[in-house]
């Protein structure tokens, strides 16, 4: 009876600790949790598979982009000013709202890419505007 007790209480010491470790399936790159309204400024997301990522709302400031993969990821109205998306996949990606000043898209693939002011573009850089 006593080592039954023992290996129960192992058994759920063992899934209480699993619980906090990714149990809730939300991707964390470089400390920042791929979620809307994030908080990642300056965050590292640089050659990541990151399509279909949902970044709504979400401060990524100066974040580095560079040949990430954001085959339709949802930026709207998030805060993207100074980001670097240099060579990056940004087909079917949606900015609606967004604040891209000064944003780096050097070399960047935009395919049916939903701009700040609602626009879609193909083979055209998004205006930025105010």
């Amino acid at each position: 009876m006593r080592r039954l007790l023992t290996l129960a209480a192992l058994a759920l010491i063992t899934v209480v600790s699993l619980a906090g470790c990714g149990g809730s399936g939300t991707r964390v790159i470089d400390g920042c949790k791929i979620e809307p309204l994030t908080q990642c400024p300056g965050k590292n997301f640089s050659h990541q598979d990151l399509h279909g990522a949902n970044f709504g709302g979400a401060n990524l400031r100066a974040a580095n982009f560079t040949g990430a993969n954001l085959t339709g990821a949802n930026f709207a109205g998030s805060d993207v000013q100074g980001a670097l998306f240099t060579n990056a996949d940004l087909t079917k990606a949606n900015f609606n709202g967004s604040d891209i000043w000064y944003a780096d898209m050097t070399g960047t693939t935009f395919k049916e890419t939903t701009c700040p002011a609602g626009n879609v573009v193909t083979d055209e850089v998004c205006p930025q505007t105010d």
